[in-house]
């Protein structure tokens, strides 16, 4: 099923969108370049046929990759994924407590490496 946004991608996430302009009007299922994009980015994508894909910089979606990693790894990895939510809501808070680097490559390379050494 494509994106009910850019109509371009795979759809891969319910959400709820109400924006009168694009006739938007509850329910939908977008794709992970739309996901995340505010509602006037959104319009911009209906109304011009935009691929969303131009509303990231090759950094931000590198960075937006890491993050889901890690979250993927809080779910389905971690053995106490109520401990790794609760470190990173310290990260967030209390960034000194948190023992987190701050630095979404060291952190990443954290999470690779654990799950590299799981699977030995």
């Amino acid at each position: 099923m494509k994106c009910n946004i850019c109509r371009k991608h795979k759809a891969v996430i319910n959400d709820y969108r109400f924006i009168d302009s694009c006739g938007l009007q509850g329910k939908i299922v977008t794709c992970e370049w739309c996901r995340d994009l505010n509602d006037v980015a959104v319009s911009e994508i209906i109304r011009d046929e935009l691929d969303p894909k131009t509303f990231y910089s090759a950094k931000n979606k590198e960075i937006q990759d890491k993050i889901s990693k890690i979250a993927d790894w809080i779910i389905n990895e971690s053995n106490s994924s109520a401990d790794e939510v609760e470190h990173l809501l310290y990260a967030l808070y209390e960034s000194k407590m948190s023992g987190l680097s701050g630095n979404i490559n060291d952190d990443y390379n954290d999470v690779l490496d654990i799950m590299y050494n799981r699977e030995k």
